[in-house]
């Protein structure tokens, strides 16, 4: 048995009005609900215990993921953040795969959190590189103020986190029971308390659907010619 853990509490305000009457994990991408698309993936990939954190507009997601095999909906009580919700859908006896439910991409779940279990780490971290434009010259100087380069309008490619991640069941134990803890105060608290985290260059396409430019690009991305990613 293999669980995944989605995330899917947002608001969604920067795809507003979409997001006015629907969660933005049920926002179609290629024809199909976002969610469903994970859902569908996560059962092929042999995961039997998959949790649905939630927020806002619960209960249209609960209505969508109703009947499901293997599939929970546990609620927040008050917002927890993105890693608060780890510990409102209950405990792991086992490494999970952790999804934000505002992704796609045609990575195999499955082989993500073979990756972790194989490596042993305690947490997992996936990241996809984004490229960006500086609209201005960038000077390089040292700490006298001589200058030793400049570009003009260069481009600046980083990792990013992918929304995805796996961890042990003991990284739970980092999250506090009450109030908010996003996800980047439980890296730094895993930091601090000199825990292994590593990350993994995500495999495939990916795109983060959170503004209406790249819901657009998802359509592209993953319409016809990429049924079978999410």
């Amino acid at each position: 048995m293999s669980t995944a853990i989605l995330v899917a509490g947002g608001r969604g305000r920067r795809l507003a009005p979409l997001t006015d009457t629907r969660p933005k994990a049920l926002l179609p991408v290629g024809g199909r609900p976002l969610l469903g698309r994970w859902l569908d993936a996560l059962w092929t990939g042999g995961f039997t215990d998959v949790r649905l954190a939630l927020g806002h507009r619960a209960a249209a997601i609960e209505q969508f993921a109703a009947g499901r095999r293997g599939v929970t909906c546990h609620r927040e009580p008050e917002p927890r953040g993105t890693a608060g919700v780890l510990r409102e859908v209950g405990p792991l006896r086992e490494s999970a795969l952790v999804v934000f439910a505002d992704i796609a991409t045609d990575a195999d779940p499955a082989h993500l959190l073979s990756i972790h279990r194989a490596a042993g780490n305690d947490l997992t971290l996936f990241t996809a590189p984004v490229t960006s434009d500086i609209p201005y010259g960038v000077v390089d100087a040292d700490a006298t103020g001589r200058v030793r380069g400049f570009v003009e309008k260069p481009q600046q490619s980083v990792a990013v986190h992918a929304g995805l991640y796996a961890c042990t069941p003991a990284t739970l134990e980092f999250v506090p029971p009450t109030g908010r803890f996003d996800f980047d105060a439980l890296v730094a608290r895993l930091l601090d308390r000199e825990q292994d985290v590593r990350a993994v260059a995500l495999p495939g396409r990916w795109i983060d659907i959170g503004t209406p430019a790249n819901l657009a690009r998802a359509q592209v991305m993953f319409g016809d010619a990429g049924r079978s990613a999410v």
